[in-house]
């Protein structure tokens, strides 16, 4: 936030000016400058094919979690039960008393509030709202996706922020990068493969933990409960490009960056 704030300074310029060049010849040149990306697609990214006409991208790209991890994690005492101790005011934070009362159930592991829950999974919407207490992650908003024919990309931007984001209200091993990670593999299904890539500021804090978040798939483990080691390791060695800096991309795309939110891209 504030005068060099990482969605208006960084994300929203320098994406949505490369998605307004006339060609998406850039897009592959982009995906393979994650850290990972000769790792994860060794063959290049020739096939993702152009940006879709309608939408080629979302700025704040609002996705639900997959009820696979929704129904693990409404069973989870256990982690249920470290939010709670960490957020205390957690169980208090809906003024409906009823969530309240099934959300006590819950981490108390009532076996009918479990039941009844997961019967909800399975037959009712997955985003939070009103009266929805067997929804415990809310929706998240993507900073970029992109929308290509062959292809879906969600992109994580960070500038001034001092880390990346390593939980969610309910879920302590929640990362934010993994959690993107698993809503893509959850919507993916329209637009063939999917990636996500981190985008940092070069020299920060934040490009420090990017790195950290390289050294192998079972620092993804804790966010995706809901899958078995085999399928974390194939979500996270295919399909998560790791991170590039902002620097990097506009060296690469010959893009001026700007400094605070009232500067203004040359014409």
């Amino acid at each position: 936030m504030g005068l060099r704030d990482s969605s208006k300074t960084r994300v929203q310029p320098v994406l949505g000016g490369l998605v307004a060049r006339p060609t998406s010849a850039w897009l592959p040149e982009l995906l393979a400058m994650g850290s990972r990306a000769s790792v994860c697609r060794p063959a290049g990214f020739g096939t993702t094919g152009p940006l879709l006409a309608n939408p080629p991208f979302k700025f704040e790209h609002r996705v639900t979690a997959p009820r696979d991890y929704l129904k693990v994690l409404l069973a989870s005492k256990g982690r249920l039960r470290s939010a709670v101790e960490k957020n205390g005011a957690l169980l208090n934070s809906s003024p409906d008393p009823e969530v309240r009362k099934k959300r006590v159930s819950l981490l108390e592991g009532d076996t009918e509030t479990i039941a009844e829950g997961l019967r909800y999974l399975d037959t009712r919407h997955v985003r939070s709202g009103k009266g929805t207490w067997w929804v415990l992650e809310g929706s998240t908003y993507v900073d970029c996706a992109l929308f290509a024919e062959n292809a879906t990309v969600f992109i994580e931007g960070k500038r001034t922020e001092p880390q990346l984001t390593e939980s969610i209200s309910w879920d302590l091993q929640r990362h934010q990068v993994f959690r993107n990670l698993d809503t893509l593999r959850g919507e993916h299904g329209k637009n063939g493969d999917f990636f996500v890539l981190l985008i940092v500021e070069a020299q920060s804090s934040a490009e420090a933990e990017a790195r950290c978040l390289d050294t192998g798939y079972e620092l993804a483990v804790p966010s995706w409960p809901h899958l078995s080691n085999l399928e974390a390791r194939q979500l996270y060695e295919k399909h998560y490009l790791g991170y590039t800096t902002w620097q990097q991309v506009a060296e690469r795309f010959e893009i001026t960056l700007l400094d605070t939110i009232d500067d203004h891209l040359p014409v």
